[in-house]
């Protein structure tokens, strides 16, 4: 008797819970939906504006690299930045650079001297060896400032 009346008590519990799962799990998912409504939305009235341009160094286009755009001084905003491919940019990404100062960081990279042995797979993947050729006074120490306005923006750099 008591293992039929244990058996009636398990019943019923697991009714509960077959019941609060549907419950549960409607839940969970207007919880994900609104916190995925929320973190997709647009960003907040923050102005930006798509930057593109050349960049120069000793007199030659920079063939491969990176430009950012890193917000300084009163300036709101996450850096933005774009691949530099043959002398030109476009920054696009998440809707451009910011309004505001920023501190502009160039890298630039070249195919690197051969080294003793077989290339790397990773490194045949992405053209072979590259070194960076362009002074930190450019890039991790840049000295290079500008100001950008809304709208399209056009700014060139032909560093020494």
């Amino acid at each position: 008797m008591a293992q039929i009346s244990h058996a009636a008590s398990s019943t019923t519990s697991v009714r509960s819970r077959d019941v609060a799962r549907p419950i549960e799990c409607w839940s969970l998912l207007v919880v994900m939906l609104l916190a995925f409504a929320v973190g997709c939305g647009k960003s907040s009235s923050l102005e930006k504006a798509i930057v593109s341009g050349k960049v120069n160094y000793q007199g030659k286009p920079v063939n491969e690299g990176t430009i950012r755009f890193v917000p300084v001084k009163d300036t709101q905003g996450p850096a933005a930045g774009a691949s530099i491919v043959d002398g030109s940019f476009t920054v696009t990404a998440s809707g451009g650079v910011p309004v505001g100062t920023h501190r502009v960081e160039i890298i630039g990279v070249q195919a690197a001297p051969a080294a003793p042995g077989p290339e790397s797979p990773i490194a045949e993947m992405f053209g072979g060896r590259k070194r960076e050729y362009i002074p930190e006074q450019y890039n991790r120490k840049s000295t290079l400032e500008v100001t950008i306005d809304g709208g399209e923006v056009v700014k060139d750099f032909d560093l020494k």
